[in-house]
């Protein structure tokens, strides 16, 4: 649904992408079958020896190893769009990789970007009561997925308009996605039945409450366009 929202052409032949944090390759893989020509990268070594054996039929989706905190990665003006979905909160400097993304994309280059939202108040609930447990149950919570070891912060829409601004990108898309899920399942009842029925309560009475829209839903869901003209963010509701 989320690949949905982004309004990506459905043939993209002719066009160049990154796409950062490739992890296995899901959504570079999606784009290729559009004929885009993509590049994925990731840091880490294994997981990019994965994802070149599970997409070695792609002609047209390559990966490698590296760093998108590292300047030197590409040349400037490589790419005609980036991809970034559910990597930007990984990042300690979130700024250092947005500049570089400005220096890869040409004239007009597009960053599609799906992202935690952390304007949302479930999901800021979440991270403190994860931050507060986090030195008596750190292994039980990077086993059962509540958190990863590299995660740094959520931010908010107007948190990534201004960055984004500031190294010469508008926005022309954004929204967040209400969730729609059903009433959790209390069988068998432990803490993370009581965890998932907070989430659930909390996440219906955000979406009924007077917050600011984008602030309702999680994850977000954006496009920032280069235009060359680093700029004070505006509009950032």
């Amino acid at each position: 649904m989320c690949f949905d929202r982004l309004e990506l052409p459905s043939d993209l032949s002719g066009t160049k992408i990154l796409e950062v944090g490739c992890g296995a390759g899901d959504w570079g893989r999606l784009l290729a079958l559009r004929q885009a020509t993509v590049i994925g990268v990731d840091i880490a070594d294994a997981v990019i020896a994965c994802n070149q054996k599970l997409n070695a039929d792609l002609p047209t989706y390559s990966s490698r190893a590296g760093d998108v905190e590292n300047r030197a990665l590409f040349p400037a003006n490589s790419f005609d769009a980036a991809t970034c979905f559910n990597v930007l909160h990984h990042f300690p400097d979130t700024d250092a990789v947005i500049e570089n993304l400005a220096h890869w994309l040409c004239d007009g280059g597009v960053v599609y970007a799906v992202e935690p939202n952390g304007g949302n108040l479930t999901n800021r609930i979440s991270k403190f009561v994860r931050r507060l447990i986090a030195p008596v149950m750190t292994r039980l919570i990077q086993d059962t997925g509540l958190a990863t070891v590299n995660e740094v912060r959520d931010h908010s829409m107007p948190e990534y308009l201004q960055v984004f601004a500031r190294h010469g990108f508008e926005c022309t898309l954004k929204m967040s996605l209400l969730r729609a899920d059903p009433f959790p399942r209390v069988k068998p009842f432990n803490s993370f039945t009581v965890i998932a029925v907070i989430k659930w309560m909390l996440n219906k009475m955000i979406a009924h409450s007077p917050v600011a829209p984008i602030n309702r839903g999680n994850p977000l869901v954006f496009k920032m366009r280069k235009t060359g003209r680093p700029r004070p963010a505006v509009g950032t509701a």
